[in-house]
């Protein structure tokens, strides 16, 4: 029996604003919304069509901007998280690196931190190692040493990025590496980072409390140099 595979490509896209167009877009919107520091989302959709799945019934792609004042996410105290049994979906099902508002195993997540009264989740990839949390990349500290899983299951964030920037002129190792729970669960010190939340301290995973409870001296340091960063953009 002869079997065939045919892989295809889905249709990308055509973004109706060049990069250009776009930062005058949102340029304007935070000038008419008189703001100067505020959370810039866009979104481009394949926009308006006829019921169905099939990408050709959307004839005209739709932008969509908004710009409104966020504080952190997550707020800038120590936050409690609990592993969530939601898998993060599969690299080999939908890339990672794609930026996409289907946020579907991330919604069942923090569900489960919502009905257990904990502010956050992490998720799991499919062959059980760390991916991230429920919109956050993930770093864990021990002995001095900083680590962070793969973006095989998770979006490289521009917030993680940033924090390995800053981390090696801290004359800090930062390591890419697969995680699991052990490494949750004995780091000296767990913190999130994300455009939303900015970088968050973990004092509690699953009901177990990190280092000692408090924002550990590495993330301390990791977040004064971010929000220096910060202040000499504004």
């Amino acid at each position: 029996m002869l079997i065939v595979l045919l892989l295809v490509a889905p249709p990308p896209i055509d973004v109706p604003l060049t990069r250009d167009e776009f930062k005058q877009v949102i340029y304007k919107l935070l000038e008419l919304n008189g703001l100067r520091d505020a959370h810039i989302r866009p979104i481009v959709t394949r926009g308006s069509g006829r019921l169905g799945l099939d990408p050709r019934r959307s004839v005209r792609p739709t932008v969509i901007v908004i710009a409104a004042p966020m504080p952190p996410l997550l707020g800038e105290k120590p936050i409690r998280v609990i592993t969530s049994s939601i898998r993060r979906k599969a690299s080999h099902s939908i890339d990672s690196k794609i930026k996409s508002v289907n946020y579907l195993d991330s919604v069942l997540a923090k569900l489960q931190a919502n009905a257990v009264g904990v502010d956050d989740a992490i998720l799991l990839d499919a062959n059980g190692f760390i991916a991230e949390a429920v919109a956050e990349n993930i770093f864990v500290v021990k002995k001095g040493q900083i680590f962070t899983p793969d973006v095989g299951a998770a979006l490289a964030g521009i917030t993680r990025a940033t924090v390995i920037e800053q981390a090696a002129r801290l004359d800090y190792s930062v390591t890419v590496k697969n995680l699991t729970f052990h490494d949750l669960y004995t780091a000296d010190e767990i913190f999130l980072t994300g455009t939303s939340a900015e970088i968050v301290p973990v004092r509690e995973v699953d009901g177990r409390v990190i280092g000692d409870g408090k924002v550990g001296p590495i993330t301390t340091r990791l977040s004064q140099a971010y929000q220096r960063l910060q202040s000499d953009k504004r």
